[in-house]
C-alpha cells in the first residue's frame, strides 16, 4: 500500500493525496486541523544550514484568469513572478526535543527523550522574504516553537528599498494544518496550510495559501526537490463560492539545497547554540 499522509486534523482527507498535490491540475483547501501535533518534523538528513535556490518553473490558474484578479492571487500573478526567475536564500534546520506525550512517557520511565528536526522558521522566513524583496525589508521575525508553534510574526520595515515611507506593517502567519510522508523512493513530502494576516496603516488583508514540498537526498551535502504554492480565495472575495474551495493559482518551483559548509553537519540554533552531528546524520 502507498504511504499515508499524516495530519493533525485530516489524516485521510487530502484531495488529491499528498504526493499527488505537487503535480495535480487542481488541489483543494484541506481546512484547519482540529488536533495536534502542531509542529512539522523533518528527516535527519535535512539537519544543517543550506543555500536554497528556488526557480519558478510554472504558473497555473486552474479555474481561469478571472479568479486571479483579487487578493493574494492577484499579487502572485504579477509579472515580476515570471516563469524562469529564481531566488537564492539560506535555510536552517536544527535538532530539538519535542514536547510530546511520547517523550514525557520516556522521561517518566527513566529513558532519554527522542530528538527531532524542525525548521528555524524565524530565520528562514526573514532570509526568503529579503531575498525575494531584494533588500533588508524585514525588521524582525519572531517564532516560538514551544510556546506558540502555530503562529509567527514578521515585522516589516516601515520604509521601502529607496527609503520611501510605508508606515508600520507586520505579517501574522498562522499555520493551520500540516502533513508529511516518506514515499516509496525515500523522498520526504510535506505540506503546510497558512493564513496570512497583513496589518498596515488602515489595512487588514487576509489570505490563505498552502506550501507543498518534496525533498530528495542526493548526497550528504546536496538535496533537490520541488515546491508548489497553492493560493486560495477568501470568503470576502466575489468568486469565493464559485471557486468551490479549489486553489485559484498554482506556482511550481524547482529546488536545490546545497550545504553551506560541505562535510560539516553544523547549524546555529535560534538560541545561538551551534549544533553538530556526524557525517550523514
Amino acid at each position: 500500500m502507498p504511504p499515508t499522509a499524516t495530519s493533525a486534523g485530516l489524516p485521510f482527507g487530502l484531495d488529491p493525496p499528498l504526493s499527488q498535490r505537487l503535480s495535480a491540475d487542481r488541489v483543494y483547501n484541506p481546512g484547519s486541523a482540529l488536533l495536534g501535533p502542531f509542529q512539522l518534523y523533518y528527516p535527519q538528513w535535512l539537519f544543517g544550514t543550506w543555500t536554497v535556490t528556488a526557480k519558478l518553473t510554472g504558473f497555473k490558474a486552474p479555474l481561469g484568469e478571472r479568479f486571479i484578479s483579487t487578493g493574494l492571487a492577484r499579487e502572485v500573478a504579477d509579472p515580476r513572478y515570471g516563469v524562469g526567475s529564481a531566488v537564492q536564500y539560506e535555510a536552517r534546520f536544527y535538532s530539538t526535543l519535542p514536547d510530546t506525550w511520547a517523550n514525557k512517557l520516556r522521561v517518566t520511565a527513566g529513558q532519554l527523550p527522542e530528538s527531532a528536526i524542525i525548521a528555524d522558521r524565524a530565520f528562514n522566513a526573514k532570509s526568503l522574504m529579503e531575498a525575494s524583496l531584494g533588500y533588508g525589508g524585514v525588521q524582525e521575525s519572531v517564532y516560538d516553537p514551544r510556546g506558540s508553534p502555530t503562529r509567527q510574526t514578521i515585522v516589516l520595515s516601515p520604509s521601502g528599498p529607496q527609503g520611501q515611507p510605508l508606515g508600520p506593517r507586520r505579517l501574522e502567519l498562522y499555520i493551520n494544518n500540516r502533513f508529511s510522508e516518506s514515499d516509496a523512493a525515500g523522498d520526504f513530502v510535506c505540506a503546510e496550510l497558512f493564513r496570512r494576516v497583513k496589518l498596515g496603516v488602515r489595512q487588514v488583508d487576509v489570505a490563505d495559501s498552502e506550501a507543498i514540498y518534496r525533498f530528495h537526498r542526493e548526497s550528504d551535502d546536496r538535496i533537490t526537490g520541488s515546491k508548489r504554492r497553492a493560493i486560495y480565495l477568501q470568503p470576502q472575495d466575489e468568486l469565493y463560492f464559485e471557486a468551490g474551495n479549489c486553489a485559484v493559482a498554482l506556482l511550481d518551483y524547482a529546488l536545490v539545497l546545497q550545504r553551506v559548509d560541505p562535510g560539516q553537519d553544523c547549524v546555529l540554533t535560534p538560541k545561538g547554540v551551534t549544533q553538530c552531528v556526524g557525517p550523514g546524520g
